[in-house]
């Protein structure tokens, strides 16, 4: 055996390759391995950009579980030019990681993401997150931990800045009534998340904010997502810096067909919100939305169609 493994070694000593040549076979780019999804994009500095999603390659090459997923990313430049040449693991611990969130806070991005990981007793999933710089380093070696009760499986659902810190929603399970609430933290430019808060307690279970969005203008967040229930509402939220309710639950949507799956952005004065909206029933939705002030002041109520005459199928309308 070890006659054999000395003509290994000498055999790939003679075989001349440097550090600048790929090996055959590698040296054209192609496909990734896998499954890429989840993808969300996020602007930076003005001239580049992150796009981050959940990727299935490691499962492949059998160093994770078969249906274990990590987190990667890459850098594009304004005209949506790669400006790395390969893509980078942002998460890639022993367990899942999944379900990307990304916001630019004036330096860096942050990156939240669902994540299982061992408990005492068994394991569970919570959200995690890890900051990314200009170069596309990843600048915090050990994720950071925002929330992972042992009882609970919290879901990410957003994150935001106010261009100093960072802001994340997900759901969580009340301790007390056992009903899902809307929970959050906040996270410093040096990464150091504060303790988390409970930012919205439904008054019944048939209330539960889903599909939470986060967003910040001139001085404040807005918060809006579906109150799950008989017939889904589209709600929202006003909130300091620090994830703190500025003003009352707003309605945007409170009629008796669902609306569903807000989307949300913000501008110099003022927020935009979107959402399907089944109008029609069935599984025939409208794309409705209106403009939301700072105040919280809904310019249209019920919102105004955005896709006119055409009438998007979307199961989630069902």
């Amino acid at each position: 055996m070890l006659t054999l493994l000395a003509l290994h070694a000498s055999t790939f000593a003679a075989i001349p390759l440097s550090a600048s040549s790929p090996l055959p076979g590698d040296d054209t780019v192609g496909r990734a391995a896998g499954t890429q999804d989840q993808a969300a994009l996020v602007e930076g500095d003005g001239t580049t950009w992150l796009l981050v999603w959940r990727d299935t390659r490691a499962s492949l090459a059998g160093t994770l579980g078969s249906d274990a997923t990590d987190v990667y990313g890459i850098r594009l430049d304004a005209d949506g030019a790669p400006l790395d040449s390969v893509a980078f693991p942002v998460a890639s611990g022993p367990w899942s990681e999944s379900t990307p969130r990304a916001a630019w806070g004036g330096d860096a991005w942050f990156v939240a993401y669902e994540a299982d990981a061992a408990t005492a007793s068994y394991w569970s999933q919570g959200v995690y997150g890890r900051r990314v710089d200009t170069s596309g380093v990843v600048m915090d070696a050990a994720a950071i931990l925002l929330a992972d009760a042992e009882n609970q499986d919290e879901a990410l659902w957003d994150v935001a800045s106010d261009g100093d810190s960072w802001a994340i929603l997900w759901q969580a399970v009340d301790a007390v009534s056992g009903s899902f609430v809307l929970d959050g933290t906040t996270v410093s430019a040096l990464g150091t998340p504060a303790a988390p808060t409970t930012v919205y307690r439904p008054p019944s279970s048939l209330g539960a904010p889903v599909n939470a969005r986060l967003a910040w203008s001139t001085d404040r967040y807005l918060a809006a997502w579906s109150a799950w229930g008989d017939d889904d509402d589209i709600e929202a939220l006003t909130l300091d810096s620090s994830l703190g309710a500025t003003g009352r639950v707003i309605e945007i949507v409170a009629d008796n067909h669902s609306s569903v799956a807000p989307a949300l952005a913000a501008g110099d004065d003022g927020f935009y919100v979107a959402w399907f909206d089944d109008t029609f029933g069935a599984y025939w939705c409208t794309v409705r939305g209106t403009p939301v002030s700072t105040e919280g002041v809904v310019a249209v109520e019920g919102g105004e169609s955005l896709s006119g005459e055409a009438w998007p199928l979307a199961a989630r309308c069902a």
